[in-house]
Parts: structure tokens; C-alpha cells; sequence
């Protein structure tokens, strides 16, 4: 037997028993709210890392290339050799955590120049030792690739002088401290080298620009109670599964007439 199915009616038999409709919204948001009670709590803990642009080094920068010098600053907070650094950390402050579990419990987000990172866990203790150690690593290594920066920059500057040299010698003597006595065949063998170092140096900076700086908030202390997890997204999941139960429910009379044999 074919039933058919009106948007209209429907609508009009759920208006007319709206209460029906409303009991069962609140008993599937009451639900929610309940089977969230039952969950594990959860505590979470965040730092902050700032970046900096000296303006005076690099002049006057786009948004766009603000952007990029930023992001790549946040490509490096979330490498995996930051990663690797903390879980190695964590290891000796006795806690034992793989790469999949801390992906899955951390977060960042991009606040202008800050970089706000943390983790969540069910131990209070764990999620704030994480959260230092993870501030503590990334700001390292983002020193370090700061470091492989400058001495791209200045290994750039020496490549500039020493293409210079080539273009000088070859009509007088080099008059330049970065290649006084040397022949054409020497200064072409430390342009080879000097190129592969540069080159070198570039990838191991992982796109940080050498005017930026960073810092680091500082060691947080322990959440004193838990954050409140995924509450909002179950109780409004319990408020539509009542809602459609409800407008189901005031059907089943309908439904049952039509299927009714005649």
C-alpha cells in the first residue's frame, strides 16, 4: 500500500500538538545533557608564543607576507620535530604518550601575532606539563631555525659580493675584501660552496625570515577545574533527535489510519 506523505500536513498536526513536540525537545536535550555527565571531565591547559617583526630590518612588508612569516611560525609549532621533542620530554618526566595520542589531545589557534597552544587531558597535571613542555620545545626550535635565518642572510650577502668579484676580475684586480687575491677559478669554487651552505641553510630555517623573534608566555599553572568539552554541540544533538522524535511521535495516528487495511 502506498502512503503518502504531505510536508503540509505534517506540519500542520506538529503545530497542533506542539506540546508533544516541545516535552520531547526538552526530554532529548535533558538526555544530552545528562549522558555528557557521565563523560570523563576533561582539563586543559594553554600558553602562549608570540612572534615579532622588526619593520626596521625588512621595511615595509604586505599583509600577505606578514601572513606567511606568521604561518610559518605556526608550521613550526605543529613540525615533527617540535613533536618529537616533547614526547621525548614527557617521556623522562614519566609520562608515557605517542605521537597519535598527543595530536589528538592538542590544539593551536592563530590570534594576530600570538600563537595560543595547549592540551587537553582527564589528568589536570598531565595537560599542564604537556602544554610547558610543548611551549618550551616549539620556542627552541623556532630559535634554532631563527638562527639558520641569519646565517642564510648573511651567506646571501657574501654570494652577492663574491658574484660581484667574478663580474670585477674579469677586467681588473679584485678591489673587495671577500675575494682580494684570489683567481677566477677560486672565487667560481667558493660560489659552488658558499651556494650548496646557502641552500642548506634556507630548508633548515623552514621558511622563518631573519627580522623575526619569538617569546615565550611562560610555564602555566595547573586548571583548577575541567573545561566543559563537547557539553553544548550533545545537548543541541539531544534537542534535534527530540525535536524530529516529537513531530514523529505526532504522526503514529496518521500513519496507523492509512495503514490500516480497508
Amino acid at each position: 500500500m502506498k502512503i503518502e506523505f504531505s510536508p503540509v500536513e505534517v506540519f500542520t498536526r506538529a503545530l497542533r500538538l506542539w506540546w508533544l513536540v516541545v516535552l520531547f525537545t526538552i526530554i532529548g536535550g535533558g538526555l544530552g545533557y545528562l549522558i555528557h555527565g557521565f563523560l570523563p571531565p576533561v582539563f586543559s591547559s594553554r600558553t602562549i608564543i608570540t612572534t615579532s617583526i622588526n619593520f626596521s630590518q625588512t621595511g615595509n612588508l604586505t599583509d600577505e607576507r606578514q601572513d606567511q612569516a606568521i604561518n610559518a611560525a605556526g608550521d613550526v609549532i605543529l613540525s615533527s620535530a617540535v613533536e618529537e621533542a616533547v614526547i621525548s620530554q614527557a617521556l623522562e618526566n614519566g609520562i608515557a604518550i605517542d605521537s597519535a595520542t598527543f595530536q589528538a589531545n592538542r590544539f593551536s589557534d592563530r590570534l594576530a601575532y600570538d600563537w595560543i597552544i595547549g592540551v587537553e587531558s582527564e589528568d589536570p597535571k598531565t595537560a599542564t606539563l604537556l602544554t610547558n613542555i610543548w611551549g618550551e620545545m616549539a620556542t627552541k626550535v623556532l630559535n634554532e631555525d631563527l638562527t639558520h635565518a641569519l646565517k642564510a642572510e648573511a651567506l646571501s650577502k657574501m654570494l652577492d659580493d663574491l658574484e660581484a668579484c667574478l663580474e670585477e676580475v674579469s677586467v681588473t684586480a679584485p678591489s673587495s675584501a671577500t675575494c682580494q687575491n684570489m683567481g677566477i677559478n677560486e672565487i667560481l669554487q667558493v660560489i659552488d660552496q658558499t651556494s650548496s651552505v646557502l641552500s642548506q641553510e634556507v630548508a633548515n630555517s623552514h621558511a622563518i625570515i631573519p627580522s623575526m623573534s619569538f617569546s615565550w608566555g611562560g610555564k602555566e599553572v595547573v586548571p583548577a577545574s575541567p573545561t566543559y568539552r563537547n557539553r553544548n554541540f550533545m545537548v543541541l544533538s539531544g534537542l534535534l533527535i527530540g525535536f524530529l522524535a516529537g513531530v514523529l511521535v505526532t504522526q503514529i495516528p496518521v500513519l496507523k489510519q492509512r495503514t490500516r487495511p480497508n
